[in-house]
This record gives structure tokens, sequence and C-alpha cells, in this order.
């Protein structure tokens, strides 16, 4: 497989595709950073006041109701830009020509996109507790707690990854996979409540986390209170993406050119 990544060591080089992963984190430490700037006076007073839990409760609030549409959407466009990529290029032809694994290289767009989903989530949860700690939380910081409503969201994504990988492999044309992307976040949140299979549907999953008890804080003190961290949810998440990426790169396999 080393071929296949130092040849994608090179177009990520080249690519916009690092920038995405970022980008994406960024817009919210800087919504975040702009809100705590913006109520600077009473944040400072909280922390006097050995309250200063609420600079972490604030950055709660903001994600919480960011990955309402967040996680679907990154997922989404970072999916599709790496399939675009070999869309743009025309390097289908070549591909197929040359001695190597198509299913491996379908693992691999699959490797690239949950490595860019989880830098993304880790570069949020280190941004926020930076700017945490710079804001005087430093005190009332509870990692488990920040890792819940950070990185973990993006960690029950690679269902939806593998989902969204398919489609975007398959067509030319990434307004139809975005499309897709976008009405996931209407299908997961209209199943959510119902019982049985839809629970474990790829747009239902992410929400699994975001919705759970433990990430509902309905008094700010509450954040320093560790969360019991759903961990089963990751497992469904991998062996769903495992069926469907096993699929999907099968049936890559077997194309002649797309």
């Amino acid at each position: 497989m080393s071929p296949i990544f130092s040849s994608d060591l090179i177009k990520m080089q080249r690519s916009k595709f690092w920038g995405i992963v970022i980008l994406f984190p960024f817009m919210i430490l800087a919504g975040i950073t702009l809100l705590l700037i913006l109520n600077f006076q009473d944040i400072q007073q909280d922390v006097r006041q050995g309250k200063s839990y609420s600079i972490w409760g604030v950055m709660w609030m903001v994600t919480y109701y960011s990955n309402f549409v967040m996680i679907h959407l990154f997922a989404t466009i970072l999916t599709s830009f790496l399939a675009n990529m070999e869309h743009q290029a025309n390097a289908w032809k070549l591909l197929f020509s040359m001695p190597i694994s198509r299913v491996k290289f379908y693992w691999t767009r699959y490797f690239w996109i949950i490595s860019g989903v989880s830098l993304s989530g880790l570069f949020l949860m280190l941004g926020l507790w930076l700017i945490g700690v710079m804001f005087g939380g430093g005190e009332t910081l509870n990692w488990s707690r920040l890792f819940y409503f950070t990185m973990f969201p993006y960690l029950s994504s690679f269902a939806l990854i593998g989902f969204q990988l398919w489609l975007s492999m398959n067509m030319k044309n990434q307004s139809i996979p975005i499309i897709t992307g976008g009405l996931g976040i209407v299908v997961g949140l209209f199943m959510l409540p119902l019982p049985g299979i839809p629970q474990y549907l790829p747009w239902v999953i992410p929400y699994q986390i975001t919705f759970s008890d433990e990430n509902i804080i309905s008094n700010f003190a509450q954040i320093v209170n560790p969360p019991n961290i759903h961990w089963e949810w990751v497992g469904i998440s991998l062996i769903v993406s495992f069926i469907l990426v096993s699929f999907g790169s099968f049936q890559f396999a077997r194309k002649e050119v797309i």
C-alpha cells in the first residue's frame, strides 16, 4: 500500500484537504472566542467567584448546537472533496491500468477521510482547552467532559463517512452526494426517536452521542462532572462503516471506468 500512500501524500500537499480539516473547527473556535470576548467582564466576574466552569459551559453550548449540522456537513464535504480530486483529474483510466489493488486504493480513501475527521475533532478539543485556560477556566477543566462534547462526536461519524464515500466515488457530479449529506441531517433528526433499525443508520449514529443524556447539561455547574462515555456507539459506527466500505471497495474493484 506504500505506493498509494506516497502518491496520496503528494496530492495532499498540493490540495486544500488539510485546509478543510482545519477550517471547520477553526470556525467554531473563532465563534466561541468572539463570544467570550464580548462577555469578557461577566466571564472574569464568574472566575473571581469560583464559577469558571461557565467558560466550559459556553463552549459546550456552542458545540452542542453546532453538532446539529457540523459533523454531517464536514464528513460530506471532506469526502466529496477527496473523491473529486480523482474525478477532476480524470485519473481513473490511469489508475485502472496500474498494477495496484483497487480495494486497497478505496480503503486508503477511507483512511484519509477518517484521519482528517479525527484530526479535526482533536484540533477542536485542544483549541478549546487552550482558549478555556487563557480565559481563566483551568481550575474547573474536566478533560473527559471536554473530550465528550468535542472530539467524541466526530468518532461516531465513521459509518456516515462510509456511506458518503460510496456515493462520492461512484458519482462524478459531487452535488448529488453533497445534497444527500445535507438531507442526512434531516433524516437523522427525524429517525432518532424511532426504535429498532433506524437507531443504527449512518445518519442517526452521530446524534446518539450529541443527544445522549450525558451530553445534555441544564446547569453549567454540571460540566465539571465526568460523563459516562458511550463507546458502544463508536463501535457500532465502526462495524457499520466496515460493512459499507467493504461493499463499496469490492464494487469499485469491479468497475471499468467511472
